[in-house]
Order: C-alpha cells, then structure tokens, then sequence
C-alpha cells in the first residue's frame, strides 16, 4: 500500500475561500445494540399513519456522512450510527469514534459530481488479501482507499495504487482474510468522494481457486 498522496484539495476545517466537496471515512469504531426496536419515521401532512413497515438485510444509511451544500454554509453531516433489521427489531450499529477528512477546492472549482466506482474486486491467497479496483472521474482520481475491519470492532483504511498497466487501483494486504468486511472510497482531483460498499452489505474478499482442466478418456 502506498501512503496517502498530497492533494491540490485541503483537507483542513474551514478553509477561506474554498468550499468544502466531499468527505472521506478514515477509522472509526463501532458497538453494536442487539434487538433495537427503532423508529421508522416518514413525512404526513394531515394524517397522523402508523409507523410503515421496513425490512433492510444492508446498513442503513448507506453512507453515514455528506458535505451538504445547501444554505448560506456548507456543513458536514454525520450520521453516526446504521440500521439492520425490520421495524420490530434489529442490530443498531453506533459509532462511538469517526475519524474523517474533508476535502476542500477553490471556490470557483464547479466540478461536483462525485467519482465513478464500477468494480471492487478482491482475492485472498495464503494469508494476503488483494484488492483492485476501478475507478474513473472526469477530473482524474487522486486517491482510492479500501476501509475494512475483521473480528474487530474498528475500521482502518488503507490507500491503493494506479497500475498503468491494468487501469485499476491495486494493492495487498497480509493478515486480512475472508472474514473481513470492507468498502471502497474514491476521492476525485475536484475534492468529491464516492463510496460502494456492496448496497450497505459490505464485500468480502473471496478464496483464491485454482480450476483444473477435466480430462475425459
């Protein structure tokens, strides 16, 4: 893996002049609530409905944080907790701890479209984990970053690197195995962050197999 690169973006609080364009998950920790009866809510107008049915094997919401745009200052947006199960009972996933990064460009900067994440693969041989992924945006990536966590309560990132030679962004990482849980970031050159993380039920990484050809006499 190589280390984080410098980017023509800040990713310091409040930077004058600039506006904010995306934000990024670095490491974290989380505690789970077994048999969480939530609250689903929905909007009314005259009519006061009964809590709606909802039923969700992913983590909801997808993505636990936003730079919203909206208004007079651009603000930072965190939902630190995520939901899974129906509106009965369900595993609520708090956040006690998020380390994040929000990555600035210059005012004038118009480019607000988020990059495009089209594969994230992974393979675990003997004990490594590799990941590649495929990323493009119209304004160059500048960073691709696999989080994950395995029988473990925190999340820790990882930065990937561009091969030239197969278009994706590649690395490997010893000690993390099939049990592992992971999601992918992208981090455009204009500031902007997308995230995949498999529609909220994580990836894992699958077995390395061998397929032999079959002989038939």
């Amino acid at each position: 893996m190589s280390p984080p690169s410098k980017l023509p973006t800040k990713s310091e609080p409040e930077q004058p002049g600039m506006t904010p364009h995306g934000a990024l998950f670095q490491s974290g920790r989380i505690t789970l609530m077994a048999n969480f009866n939530s609250l689903i809510s929905r909007p009314v107008t005259d009519t006061a409905l009964s809590e709606p049915a909802f039923d969700s094997q992913a983590w909801y919401p997808l993505k636990p944080l936003a730079v919203n745009l909206l208004g007079a200052t651009p603000r930072l947006v965190v939902v630190p907790a995520q939901y899974q199960g129906n509106e009965k009972s369900g595993v609520e996933q708090l956040y006690p701890r998020m380390d994040l990064v929000v990555y600035y460009a210059d005012a004038g900067q118009t480019d607000f479209v988020a990059p495009s994440l089209w594969e994230a693969d992974s393979v675990v041989y003997k004990g490594t984990t590799t990941f590649k992924v495929l990323a493009q945006d119209d304004s160059g990536i500048e960073r691709v970053v696999v989080t994950w966590r395995q029988n473990s309560p925190n999340w820790q990132s990882a930065d990937l690197t561009y091969n030239s030679l197969t278009g994706r962004w590649e690395g490997s990482l010893a000690g993390v195995g099939k049990e592992a849980d992971y999601f992918v970031q992208a981090v455009g050159k204009a500031g902007n962050v997308s995230m995949t993380a498999n529609k909220g039920l994580f990836f894992q990484p699958e077995e390395h197999r061998v397929f032999l050809p079959l002989v038939m006499t």
